[in-house]
C-alpha cells in the first residue's frame, strides 16, 4: 500500500449526522467527474466517483479492523478472516466463488494492514450489480466451516514461512517489534505460526461479529457507476442493524516508542541487511506534507541522498532505500540496505552522515524542487488509477471528516519549504530517533 494515498482528499467538511442524503464533492482526477458521499441509517458509508469516459469500475468493501486489532483475540485473526471470507460462504464453495467472479472476467483480491481489511474487486461495468452481490456475500456471510479453517491455516502458515525466508519481510516485522515494543502494533500481521494454531472457528466468528458492523464498513465504487445504484444495492445488502453486532473495545493508542537501540542477528542469509526504523507524526498531521518530500530526497528514487551517496557513489550496497509509512495515530519512517557483510560498518557509518546533514543543513533549493516533483508525480500518476483512487477514497473516508481536492494538495506539497524539512529532521529523524537492526550472514562450514 503506497502511502501516497493518504493524501488524497477532497475540500469540504461533511457531516456525519446526515443519513440518506447524497454529499457531492467536485473531482480534479478526471474533467466532469464528481465525489458523492451517502451514510445510510445503519451507518453504513458509501463514497463514489462516476468516471462516464470508462467502461470498467473499481469497487472496494474496507473494514476498519486490522492486524492492530487483534490484540483483543489472537495475532493473525484480521488476516486469517481475510483468507477464510473467501474458502466459503454460506451458499457457496471456494470453486463456487472463484468461478462467478472469473466467469465475468472480474478480478478480485484482498488485504490486510495494521488497521484495515480491504476486499476488491475490478471488472466491466455490466457486471456491476452481480459484482456487488458477490463480494457482499463474501463480507457479510463466511461459513467458517472447520475443515476449510484447517485447510486455510496450513495455508498462512506456508505464507508465514515464505515471509520468513525473505529476509527485506522479516527485518521490517522486527523492526515494528523493536520500534512498538508492547504496543498492539508491533504485531506481525499474517500472526505467527505459534499464534495462527490457536485460531479457532470460534476467534473468527467473533471477530466478524465484532467488527463487520455496517458502522464500521465503507464502502467505495470508482468508475463508470451511478451512485444512486450503489447506494441502493449496499441498501438490498447490507440490510444489518448495527445493535445486531459486538461492541468492539477501544483500540490502544500510540504513545512512545523505543529508540536508539540497535540489535545484531545472525540468519542464514547470502546478505547482510540493515534496517533502520523511527516514529513520525501520523496520516492527518500537518507535517505529513514535509516528511513525505524528506522521505523522497533522503531515500526515494536513483537521485536520493541514500543511492547515491551509498550505491552510486561508492558501491557499498546492492539496495538502498528509505519509506515513509502514515497510520491514523503515528507513521514510521524506515531505511533498508542490503549489502556484504564487510559494508556494513561503512553503509552505517554514511547513513548517519547523511540523517546529521538533513538535521544540521537546509535542503538545498534544486533537491527540495526535485523531489517535490516527484511527490507530486508520484500522486497524479496514481490518480489515474481506477483501483488507486477507489482506494484513496474508502482510505480518506475510514480515516477522517475532511475531503481535500488534488489541486490543494499540490499547493500544500509546493509550500514545503527548506525549514520544514530542517524542522521535521530535528524534531523526528535526527540519528538518535533510530532503531537499529542487523541481519549478519551465519557462518556455515563447508563440509569436506
Amino acid at each position: 500500500m503506497a502511502f501516497f494515498l493518504y493524501f488524497c482528499r477532497y475540500s469540504s467538511k461533511k457531516n456525519y449526522n446526515v443519513r440518506h442524503k447524497k454529499q457531492h464533492y467536485p473531482s480534479q482526477h478526471f474533467s466532469g467527474t464528481t465525489i458523492q458521499r451517502t451514510v445510510l441509517p445503519n451507518g453504513l458509508r458509501i463514497v463514489t466517483e462516476h468516471i462516464p469516459t470508462v467502461e470498467s469500475f473499481s469497487l472496494g468493501f474496507m473494514v476498519n479492523a486490522g492486524s492492530r486489532d487483534d490484540e483483543h483475540f489472537i495475532n493473525g485473526t484480521a488476516h486469517f478472516f481475510e483468507h477464510i471470507a473467501f474458502r466459503r460462504t454460506l451458499t457457496r464453495s471456494a470453486r463456487k466463488i472463484a468461478q462467478d467472479f472469473e466467469n465475468i472476467g472480474a478480478y478480485t483480491n484482498a488485504y490486510t494492514t495494521k488497521e484495515s481489511i480491504c476486499f476488491y474487486v475490478r471488472a466491466l461495468t455490466p457486471y456491476f450489480s452481480k459484482i456487488f452481490q458477490q463480494l457482499s456475500d463474501l463480507v457479510l456471510h463466511p461459513a467458517f466451516d472447520v475443515n476449510d479453517i484447517e485447510k486455510e491455516r496450513g495455508v498462512i502458515i506456508e505464507e508465514i514461512k515464505s515471509y520468513n525466508d525473505d529476509p527485506e519481510e522479516l527485518i521490517s516485522d522486527i523492526g515494528d517489534t523493536i520500534l512498538f515494543a508492547d504496543h498492539p502494533l508491533a504485531m506481525p500481521i499474517a500472526g505467527t505460526e505459534q499464534s495462527v494454531q490457536q485460531i479457532t472457528e470460534e476467534t473468527l466468528r467473533n471477530f466478524h461479529q465484532t467488527f463487520f458492523s455496517p458502522k464500521s464498513i465503507v464502502i467505495s465504487a470508482t468508475g463508470n457507476v451511478n451512485h444512486d445504484v450503489v447506494c441502493a444495492l449496499a441498501e438490498r445488502y447490507f440490510f444489518l442493524e448495527p445493535q445486531s453486532f459486538l461492541q468492539p473495545k477501544n483500540r490502544t493508542k500510540v504513545g512512545a516508542t523505543t529508540k536508539g537501540i540497535i540489535q545484531t542477528v545472525e540468519k542464514p542469509f547470502q546478505q547482510a541487511h540493515i534496517l533502520m526504523t523511527a516514529k513520525t507524526p501520523d496520516s492527518l498531521s500537518n507535517e505529513r506534507y514535509a516528511l513525505s518530500v524528506y522521505n523522497y530526497a533522503l531515500g526515494e528514487g536513483m537521485s536520493s541522498r541514500l543511492y547515491q551517496n551509498i550505491r552510486e557513489k561508492y558501491g557499498n550496497a546492492y539496495t538502498i532505500y528509505s519509506n515513509l509509512q502514515l497510520m491514523t495515530d503515528c507513521g514510521t519512517c524506515s531505511i533498508y540496505a542490503g549489502l556484504e557483510e564487510s559494508t556494513v560498518k561503512k553503509v552505517q557509518s554514511q547513513i548517519a552522515k547523511e540523517l546529521d546533514l538533513f538535521s544540521q543543513k537546509k535542503i538545498s533549493k534544486s533537491e527540495l524542487k526535485r523531489s517535490k516533483e516527484q511527490l507530486k508525480t508520484n500522486i497524479i500518476l496514481s490518480m489515474e488509477s481506477m483501483s488507486s483512487l477507489m482506494n484513496s477514497l474508502l482510505k480518506t473516508e475510514a480515516d477522517n471528516d475532511t475531503y481535500e481536492n488534488i489541486q490543494s494538495t499540490l499547493e500544500k506539497i509546493d509550500a514545503v519549504s527548506e525549514d520544514d524539512i530542517l524542522n521535521v529532521s530535528q524534531e523526528y529523524l535526527s540519528n538518535d530517533q533510530w532503531n537499529t537492526i542487523i541481519f549478519l550472514p551465519t557462518n556455515q562450514e563447508t563440509e569436506e
